[in-house]
């Protein structure tokens, strides 16, 4: 696979904010750095246990992605960020439909004027050239949408949420913003095209 251009990607960061699935047509250059996805499991000072996954290539910097905390053996979800995923053939040729459902320490936020949420996936479609495709949820941690992969069913994208709450501190109101950022790939080895966007992840970038 190939890179999409950089402005290309910036505009879907910053826009494709509703509930309809857009597709764009995008330019290649040069090969895709390739990463290897790896789990690593420790204990914590604060007598967890704690696994994250990790992107990782010779080439370049290494990115932590997802995470796992246990308490007493129990994945504790609220202190974790990570995502479930479920792929299905439709009846439709080359057409797939996935759930995903991301895990965080807004699990159990209720929508309402005070707590609001953007939960967004940008994905990668093949069907002959390669175009980014959007689902956004401002509802829930919940996201369905259908996409085409002529070659197989693997799905890359990255999962974005952005989360603004009302809160009171010490008697004044203010503006509380949360974001989770995670990459989104099936297989082991992946060249998710996102990772080029590095302002984008620079939180997770381990140098």
């Amino acid at each position: 696979m190939y890179k999409f251009i950089f402005t290309l990607i910036v505009f879907f960061f910053l826009g494709c904010a509703n509930d309809k699935k857009k597709k764009f047509e995008a330019k290649t250059s040069n090969k895709d750095t390739i990463y290897e996805k790896l789990w690593l499991c420790y204990p914590t000072i604060e007598n967890l246990d704690e696994c994250i996954e990790y992107y990782i290539s010779p080439l370049t910097d290494t990115i932590y992605n997802q995470i796992k905390v246990f308490t007493n053996g129990t994945l504790d979800t609220l202190k974790s960020e990570f995502y479930d995923i479920n792929i299905f053939k439709t009846e439709k040729s080359n057409v797939y439909r996935a759930n995903i459902t991301l895990h965080s320490r807004f699990d159990t936020l209720k929508i309402n004027q005070k707590n609001q949420r953007t939960f967004k996936i940008l994905y990668i479609e093949f069907d002959g050239k390669y175009s980014i495709g959007s689902k956004v949820s401002k509802t829930s941690n919940f996201i369905e949408f259908e996409y085409i992969n002529t070659k197989d069913n693997h799905l890359t994208g990255v999962l974005v949420d952005d989360v603004f709450r009302d809160t009171i501190i010490q008697n004044e109101s203010q503006l509380n913003y949360g974001k989770t950022r995670i990459l989104v790939d099936t297989r082991n080895s992946t060249d998710n095209l996102f990772i080029s966007n590095r302002n984008f992840l620079k939180e997770k970038i381990i140098k």
